[in-house]
């Protein structure tokens, strides 16, 4: 196989392969594969200009990216340093397929979350050989993108209904204890909002910093014999 068709295969962005090592200790097998940026030029973040020169090379990351035929693949990449010669800031190159220093690829947390859906955070951890926190990390981090996203689609969804018909309800964090109150599009069959607790308060707090919601008007509303309920409406 040629080095082209490796760099194709591992989805790296930005970055060329100059040698590959292969290691087996015991049941593990470890490749690891050593990049190099294709091109160093990155602008500041300072200034934002491109007028940069290289600063030296003050060692290798080491990054855990998507497994191969289950073999273990360990990215090695230089933490090469930049300057910028119009304001003087020194400053680390970043690569397209990993988020800061973190020490995992984005496919790697791209491919938490898919076997996350069906499976658990822990068989994910346990397959990827990752740790369980830092597999729910990624899990939390990718639910809140997604979420915000049907957030928005159903918020645009429920503005354009001609007749909307709202759903009040509340539901328990702990039985007894924790409430909250859940807003739906009955008619839409989406889930609107969440409001933590179920207080009159509660609620108007939560509206005051929903203001797209609060400017719904519903043509009906149902929900349960809750005083609160009926007073919030």
């Amino acid at each position: 196989m040629q080095v082209q068709d490796i760099e194709k295969m591992l989805g790296l962005q930005g970055v060329s392969i100059k040698s590959l090592t292969y290691e087996s200790t015991g049941n593990k097998n470890i490749a690891r594969v050593q990049v190099e940026p294709t091109c160093y030029k990155q602008n500041c973040p300072c200034c934002q200009s491109d007028n940069t020169i290289k600063n030296g090379i003050s060692g290798y990351r080491q990054i855990h990216h998507l497994p191969i035929a289950g073999t273990k693949l360990i990215i090695q990449a230089p933490r090469q340093r930049l300057k910028c010669k119009i304001c003087g800031a020194t400053y680390t190159y970043e690569y397209a397929f990993v988020s800061g220093k973190e020490r995992h690829s984005k496919g790697v947390k791209a491919q938490i979350y898919k076997m996350s859906v069906g499976s658990t955070v822990r068989h994910c951890a346990e397959t990827m050989e990752i740790p369980y926190s830092t597999a729910e990390r990624f899990f939390k981090e990718s639910v809140l993108k997604i979420a915000a996203l049907v957030n928005t689609s159903t918020q645009a969804q429920v503005e354009q209904s001609s007749k909307l018909i709202l759903g009040i309800d509340d539901f328990a964090i702990r039985k007894g204890h924790n409430y909250n109150t859940g807003i739906h599009d009955l008619r839409g069959e989406s889930f609107i909002g969440i409001a933590k607790g179920r207080t009159l308060v509660e609620l108007s707090e939560y509206m005051d910093k929903n203001p797209r919601l609060a400017s719904l008007k519903p043509h009906a509303v149902v929900m349960d014999l809750a005083k609160v309920y009926h007073m919030f409406a």
